[in-house]
């Protein structure tokens, strides 16, 4: 698997929803990095950083995971989500856009 092309190995991800070891930890569980700072670890992670208007989310993971990323949000803060920045425009990286937005609206 070590041989894999990245592009590859996310295509039959998306396509199949089956991950396949190795690439990035997948635990679609939230870890605090510091304090007000935590990552959804999913395929492409989800960061939210804390702010006096509410979470700053950076990349919303893909369609398949953002369901338990939105979970996992939740279960850390209560906090609105106010801002979704993109580090670019990959599905893996703003396909959980509707659900963020969804949680945002409720």
């Amino acid at each position: 698997m070590a041989d894999v092309h990245p592009v590859e190995l996310s295509n039959r991800i998306i396509d199949t929803g089956a991950a396949e070891p190795p690439h990035n930890r997948v635990t679609e569980l939230l870890s605090e990095v510091d304090e007000g700072l935590a990552v959804v670890e999913s395929f492409s992670h989800c960061w939210a950083l804390r702010t006096d208007e509410g979470l700053v989310c950076i990349d919303a993971s893909g369609a398949q995971s953002a369901a338990r990323g939105v979970a996992a949000l939740r279960d850390w803060s209560t906090d609105p989500v106010h801002t979704l920045v993109y580090t670019h425009g990959h599905l893996d990286h703003v396909g959980g856009s509707g659900a963020i937005l969804a949680d945002a609206v409720e």
